[in-house]
C-alpha cells in the first residue's frame, strides 16, 4: 500500500461517520505527518506500517469523535461517571451487545436457571437415595416460597 492508497481508503472509511470538514482536516494532517516522517529519513512502508490499516485507525477517530460529542452532564445521565458509590451500583445497567437488559429480564434468567438446577437437583436426589429426597420434602417447600416471595419484592417494590 503506498500514501495515495492509504489517505484513499482513510477518507472512505471516515465519509459519512465524521463531518466533511472533519474528513477534510483528517487527510490533510495525516498526508503532512508521512511527508514528514518520509523528510525525517524513514520509508513511505515504514511510514504507513506504524500507523496501522486505515480502517482501524479510522474506526478509532470515529469513536473518539463520537465521544467528543458529550459533555460531562451528558455521560452523567446516560448512567456513567468515572466514580460510583453504592447509590450508583443500585442503579447500574446491564448492556449485552450494546442494549440495556431490562431487570425483570435479568431476574427471570436469575429464576429460569435456579429453575432448572432444582429439577436437576431433585432428580439427582432420586438417584441418590431416600436420604436426599427427605432433604428435598422438607427445604424445597420452603425454599422455593421464599425465593420467589424475595425476587417478587426486588422486581416490583425495590426501587433503589
Amino acid at each position: 500500500m503506498n500514501k495515495y492508497d492509504f489517505i484513499t481508503e482513510l477518507q472512505k472509511h471516515l465519509t459519512g461517520k465524521v463531518s466533511p470538514q472533519k474528513v477534510q482536516e483528517l487527510t490533510r494532517y495525516y498526508q503532512d505527518y508521512i511527508d514528514t516522517e518520509i523528510r525525517k529519513g524513514k520509508t513511505e512502508e515504514e511510514v504507513l506500517s506504524s500507523l496501522g490499516e486505515p480502517r482501524l485507525l479510522a474506526k478509532s477517530i470515529v469513536m473518539a469523535e463520537g465521544m467528543d460529542d458529550y459533555s460531562e452532564d451528558d455521560y452523567r445521565e446516560r448512567g456513567y461517571a468515572n466514580e460510583m458509590n453504592e447509590d450508583d451500583i443500585s442503579k447500574a445497567q446491564f448492556v449485552f451487545n450494546g442494549k440495556v437488559v431490562p431487570r425483570w429480564k435479568i431476574w427471570a434468567v436469575v429464576i429460569a436457571v435456579i429453575l432448572v438446577l432444582l429439577i436437576i437437583l431433585s432428580i439427582v436426589g432420586r438417584l441418590l437415595g431416600l436420604a436426599f429426597i427427605l432433604i428435598f420434602k422438607f427445604v424445597l417447600p420452603i425454599l422455593i416460597p421464599v425465593i420467589i416471595v424475595y425476587l417478587i419484592y426486588v422486581l416490583f417494590f425495590d426501587r433503589r
